[in-house]
């Protein structure tokens, strides 16, 4: 008997779009997707795939969460409320929209896929595992991907400008840690950008699996395991964290005690409000800005550690 999904929409201000994700993520939600006029717009101009969905005209963001068990009336209220408190932290929420509906498993795997392409990000090539790329260049990197129920595509802007940051990192011989790796797909290229060893930590085990399967699919050997990065023993050259403003600046201060002197941290998924609030906790945890990205909204920053003898 096929399984029946929940599918939880709500529609909400764009600035509170990730963190309403995670909220639902906390709840028991099995994947998150975004929606929204200015996604489809950023795809549009960074010429991100060869097809895009037409526009609504809406400028809010529906951020759609996808639960094995449903959600009763109380828990929907619950989740409802939390969103709207997302306000207290700064974000503009606005109005919060929020409906609820079953869906076919199958219906699910296959709608979403109607509107995910291979698409371009400077010598990243992304293909979909069940459509390849009509044209591939001897330059290419290429990564097959099926995200399954968990996030990262290569389609929303904090992905990409990762991806684009990673191109210009020496990666050769270096050690890379993904916190929060969704499909793994940040792993994968930057195993395939030359890194000596790679390992992908998400707290979704859906999310999990979905890396290890992306790893093997792609060839590579990304060790992916449930958990955090206080969970990791050990030291990194570069970590990733595609994450939230708030997940980041949580994340400071453990990236600074494990990372190698003169690492990266490479982190994303800020919307453009709260990178002073990064950037301000950032130096006071002994990074430095290297560089900057930004796609409309959203800002991914390359922090890099000053040597211990440097700190003083």
């Amino acid at each position: 008997m096929e399984h029946k999904w929940q599918e939880v929409t709500a529609r909400i201000g764009g600035e509170a779009a990730e963190a309403a994700g995670e909220v639902m993520l906390r709840h028991g939600a099995h994947g998150v997707a975004f929606e929204s006029d200015a996604l489809i717009l950023e795809a549009v101009a960074n010429r991100w795939g060869d097809y895009f969905p037409p526009l609504t005209g809406d400028t809010r963001v529906v951020v759609k969460a996808y639960f094995h068990q449903p959600k009763t009336s109380p828990e929907l209220d619950l989740i409802r409320g939390e969103i709207e408190g997302l306000a207290s932290f700064g974000l503009q929420v606005g109005p919060v929209e929020l409906t609820a509906r079953i869906i076919a498993e199958s219906d699910w795997a296959q709608a979403w896929k109607q509107h995910y392409h291979p698409i371009k990000i400077g010598r990243v090539l992304i293909e979909p595992s069940w459509e390849p790329a009509v044209e591939r260049h001897p330059e290419d990197v290429v990564i097959t991907l099926d995200p399954g129920m968990a996030f990262g595509t290569g389609t929303h802007p904090t992905t990409a400008m990762c991806l684009e940051a990673l191109q210009e990192q020496m990666l050769d011989g270096r050690i890379v840690w993904d916190i929060g790796t969704g499909s793994g797909i940040l792993a994968v290229a930057a195993a395939k950008l030359g890194a000596k060893e790679v390992l992908a930590v998400d707290i979704d085990p859906v999310a999990v699996a979905a890396c290890r399967e992306n790893s093997i699919r792609n060839g590579t050997t990304v060790m992916c395991l449930q958990g955090s990065l206080a969970d990791l023993a050990g030291k990194a050259d570069l970590i990733i964290a595609n994450i939230i403003a708030d997940v980041v600046i949580e994340l400071m201060s453990a990236a600074a005690e494990k990372l190698n002197s003169g690492g990266t941290f490479l982190v994303s998924g800020i919307i453009e409000s709260r990178a002073g609030d990064v950037a301000e906790h950032a130096l006071k945890h002994g990074f430095e800005i290297i560089n900057s990205w930004r796609q409309g909204e959203w800002v991914c920053m390359e922090l890099k550690l000053r040597d211990r003898a440097d700190k003083g």
